[in-house]
């Protein structure tokens, strides 16, 4: 057992020493310039495009939502501002201005009270997402569209 061992460890380190001899011969190839500047550059390109199709399907799909919600509650808005006395009011005040003249102070803040202000304060925070969704939109569009007059792509992670 102990020759068959000797004899396999032999055979082992002459090609072990064969095998650096051949690679000895063979020169080293180094890479051509700019292998890795490219390389980095379209894995980076990769990165923001994946990022970039994020942001856009967020964008899209706060849009459609947006737009599904809008429809809903304009019709709502429309149908309490209907019922409410706010725009009879405002015909009566501005027939008789003499009488807003005097009394400003109790007619504005009952002209106020005479709103539905749970659909306007809806309406408000829809306005604020519409314009977080449009923010969105063009930071996206800038930082992927530089102002420098470089040709490639801007990489925001």
């Amino acid at each position: 057992m102990n020759q068959i061992d000797a004899v396999e460890r032999k055979k082992d380190e002459y090609m072990a020493e064969s095998l650096e001899k051949a690679l000895a011969k063979i020169p080293a190839k180094l890479p051509p310039p700019g292998m890795y500047g490219r390389i980095r550059s379209g894995i980076d390109a990769e990165i923001q495009l994946r990022s970039l199709r994020r942001k856009a399907f967020g964008f899209a799909s706060g849009f459609v939502v947006l737009t599904a919600v809008v429809a809903v509650f304009w019709s709502v808005l429309a149908q309490e501002l209907a019922q409410s006395a706010f725009f009879d009011y405002l015909k009566v005040l501005w027939m008789d201005r003499d009488v807003v003249a005097a009394n400003w102070s109790s007619i504005g803040s009952s002209l106020l009270e005479s709103l539905p202000v749970v659909n306007l304060m809806v309406w408000l925070l829809f306005s604020f997402f519409g314009i977080g969704l449009v923010w969105i939109l063009v930071q996206t569009w800038s930082k992927t569209h530089p102002h420098n007059g470089s040709n490639h792509l801007a990489i925001y992670t």
